[in-house]
């Protein structure tokens, strides 16, 4: 009997001993895995040049801040906004106030875009599936400018040509969700942000959540702008008629419950979970998959998320129900692929993934080369007029003309057909500081050597001296 209370206690001790073993074990790998996701965080903020990052990981019901201490300051959430819209939406569809198979112009009268030259009706199903014919093309769609309400722009895109027949093409484009704005202030009878504040934000608990500028006595993560290697503090007005496809503000913490009600595992009214399930479907039909709807991208297998993005903010969430992974990443900076390869690497470490490491924005690459141009725009025309060879300074006035001809022309014309807008917008908006300084010292410089050209041959030729005999 003694025997047997000795060895029972001894089984009794070596099994607490596994238990620690095997907490202690757990707690290691908890902490080996937030330092790796803190030392990506770090990489993004030191070679994006972002100066704020806030990340919240909710893994298994389990939520984890990291990135900025203060998880209450405020972002723009910029495109993340159109699942918030598409929502209002669904919500008024569960009222029995919208058919989504309605052509818009039930609910915008005398909307209407031409195709072809022929007037057609996009629905408010093709709105949510990126499916209207627009593009997010400023050139040809431009944004609401300030002042104007979201009926002031409507009345300004009406009767636009659109690039597809409506319901054939997907193409993403803010276009249709500030129109679904518009068609939830018509038929709600109430402005945006009335109508999403009391049924939509508040019901879902978000607080912090804000329609554009509405939000008081809150810390706000400014907006920056890259440039020359560094982030200018950047601000810009948001624009009514442009708030329901991404100018919303949010911080960490709410995000924190969105994504966890997206993902079921914050209890909410019954209708609001039933819409949010369907907010998640994917359409497929017999002729096309689509992988965009309700402002809810398919990233990949069993994962779905949006990307966001503002002149100086940038963001993206991402859940993977199957595995119950959700990440949602916020910047202050507009560095979209930097923030995108940030969210979809800690989802992908935590899920075992690949993951594919940091990811240059096109903005952060700009902003170096322009830097090399601004400064060899200088120093180099200095350098050559220093010369004392005579020969060889024309020959360089003639080839740093022709080079930064070239450069500058093709520049002038290739980037407004890249990113879809006129120069004044890419550089006063969207660009970085140095992309201006450097497009300014290209054509100061390609006007100054070809003036240079012009009276050194004028001078040969007055000598009786010409380049082909030389």
């Amino acid at each position: 009997m003694r025997k047997w209370k000795k060895c029972r206690k001894i089984g009794v001790f070596l099994l607490v001993c596994l238990m620690l073993s095997t907490i202690s074990t757990q707690s290691v790998l908890a902490t080996n895995a937030q330092q790796t996701l803190e030392q990506m965080i770090e990489e993004t903020k030191e070679k994006a040049g972002i100066s704020h990052i806030s990340v919240v990981v909710v893994d298994h019901g389990n939520e984890t801040f990291m990135g900025e201490e203060d998880t209450q300051a405020l972002y723009q959430i910029g495109s993340m906004t159109k699942a918030f819209t598409a929502l209002g939406i669904l919500y008024l569809v569960d009222e029995g106030e919208i058919d989504l198979q309605q052509q818009i112009d039930t609910y915008i009268p005398g909307f209407y875009v031409t195709y072809c030259g022929e007037k057609v009706i996009p629905t408010v199903n093709d709105l949510l599936y990126q499916l209207s014919g627009f593009t997010n093309s400023e050139k040809d769609y431009p944004s609401a400018e300030s002042g104007m309400s979201l009926t002031d722009w409507g009345k300004s895109i009406c009767g636009s040509e659109v690039s597809t027949y409506p319901g054939e093409a997907y193409a993403y484009s803010n276009v249709n969700y500030n129109l679904l704005g518009l068609i939830i202030e018509n038929v709600s009878g109430q402005s945006y942000a009335e109508f999403m504040t009391a049924n939509i934000l508040e019901p879902l608990g978000l607080y912090h959540t804000y329609c554009g500028e509405t939000f008081e006595n809150q810390t706000v993560f400014e907006g920056t702008r890259l440039g020359f290697g560094h982030a200018f503090t950047y601000n810009i007005d948001v624009r009514e008629g442009t708030i329901p496809a991404g100018y919303f503000y949010s911080n960490i913490t709410d995000m924190s419950r969105w994504l966890r009600i997206q993902m079921g595992e914050v209890d909410v009214p019954e209708r609001y979970q039933r819409i949010i399930e369907q907010s998640h479907s994917i359409a497929v039909d017999m002729d096309q998959s689509l992988s965009y709807f309700a402002g809810w991208d398919l990233l990949g297998e069993q994962v779905i998320g949006h990307s966001g993005g503002t002149p100086n903010y940038s963001s993206r969430i991402m859940f993977d129900n199957q595995n119950k992974v959700g990440v949602c990443v916020l910047t202050n900076m507009n560095a979209a692929a930097s923030t995108d390869s940030l969210c979809t690497g800690i989802l992908n470490q935590l899920t075992g993934r690949i993951v594919t490491g940091f990811t240059y924005d096109v903005w952060r690459i700009f902003d170096k080369i322009f830097s090399i141009i601004t400064i060899l725009g200088v120093i180099v025309p200095v350098g050559i007029e220093r010369l004392k060879n005579k020969k060889f300074y024309r020959k360089m006035i003639l080839g740093l003309g022709f080079f930064v001809s070239v450069i500058t022309v093709a520049l002038l014309i290739a980037l407004p057909n890249i990113f879809a807008a006129d120069w004044i917008t890419i550089l006063g908006t969207w660009a970085p500081i140095s992309m201006t300084s450097g497009m300014l010292i290209l054509i100061v410089d390609c006007v100054a050597a070809w003036i240079a050209f012009g009276k050194t041959a004028r001078k040969m030729k007055g000598i009786g001296v010409t380049y082909e005999k030389q």
